[in-house]
């Protein structure tokens, strides 16, 4: 058995190409190519390629799809590509022939991705096709979720905005999730950054302490760097809980902000959310309505280039 590391604290769900080549004299009955993302240990997408059939599972969305292929495994450089642009696409290409197999409406989020091979594996390597200067990247929690109307994200979605989106639900280590933001900024040179965060910014000193600091760390990081702006934003929350880490960042002066704590002003919080901090379908507009007017570069359609060797 074959194995190799893909990703490693990548929380990308979206728009990205993995690419595999392999050559081998023989592919037979019980030979597989595997891919699968993890998230905290827990397997979220599967994708296993046979000589006859490619079974994909998505546990986070309870599918399970099986495509049968006659395609020729043998005797022959065999390059793969597993695609994610609001489906999973795999292509499988030889020298004699090229097939495609989409299976439609799959959320491919994880953290970590691995191969594993009963064959040797030439080359392999994956890639976020929205990472271009022109294109923003957008930080977060469940707050910047892309497959619920919870939040903003899907409404962006589903009319085309395609940006980049580094998004991990429930945050486990917040000095992680951090240093990877700043390893990425300091990686891809993006003009437009925003970091909307729900998670760790409530009254409770450790964690409010914490995400002070690393804000503080990413302004000393990129305060030199004119092509570069970033953005945070205040939290709405039922009990104002979050009151002062929202005085914060109306005041902190070093970046910009979306205050979507305005956003509910004078209203009936109860009308528009599910608990204290998540928002229900009507909060969601008003987060979205936000986003229109103060990151429309967030509305965009941007092209990207898939099927790019």
């Amino acid at each position: 058995m074959y194995h190799y590391n893909v990703e490693t604290n990548e929380a990308v769900a979206y728009y990205w190409q993995l690419n595999i080549s392999f050559k081998f004299d023989r592919f037979d009955e019980n030979d597989y190519i595997q891919f699968y993302r993890t998230d905290n240990g827990t397997r979220i997408l599967d994708v296993k390629i046979f000589k006859n059939q490619i079974i994909l599972i998505s546990k986070e969305q309870n599918k399970c799809k099986t495509y049968n292929h006659n395609i020729i495994l043998t005797n022959t450089y065999v390059n793969i590509k597993i695609i994610s642009n609001r489906n999973i696409k795999v292509i499988i290409s030889t020298s004699d022939s090229e097939n495609e197999f989409i299976f439609d409406d799959i959320y491919s989020s994880g953290l970590e991705s691995y191969i594993n091979a009963t064959i040797p594996i030439i080359d392999y390597n994956i890639k976020y096709l929205n990472i271009k200067p022109n294109i923003p990247m957008v930080f977060g929690d469940c707050f910047t979720n892309l497959h619920t109307h919870k939040m903003f994200g899907k409404y962006l979605y589903e009319n085309g905005s395609n940006y980049y989106c580094f998004n991990k639900p429930s945050i486990k280590n917040i000095d992680i999730f951090y240093d990877k933001i700043i390893e990425i900024i300091d990686k891809c040179h993006p003009k437009k950054v925003y970091i909307l965060c729900k998670s760790y910014i409530e009254n409770r000193k450790d964690t409010f302490n914490c995400t002070i600091s690393k804000y503080n760390k990413i302004y000393e990081s990129f305060k030199d760097r004119e092509d570069l702006e970033i953005v945070i934003c205040t939290m709405p929350h039922k009990l104002e809980s979050n009151s002062k880490y929202n005085e914060f960042v109306r005041n902190q002066g070093w970046f910009k902000y979306i205050d979507f704590d305005k956003q509910f002003e004078n209203l009936n919080k109860d009308d528009y959310f599910i608990d204290n901090a998540h928002t229900n379908e009507e909060g969601a507009k008003l987060l979205y309505e936000r986003i229109k007017q103060d990151a429309p570069d967030l509305c965009k359609h941007y092209v990207l280039n898939f099927n790019d060797t």
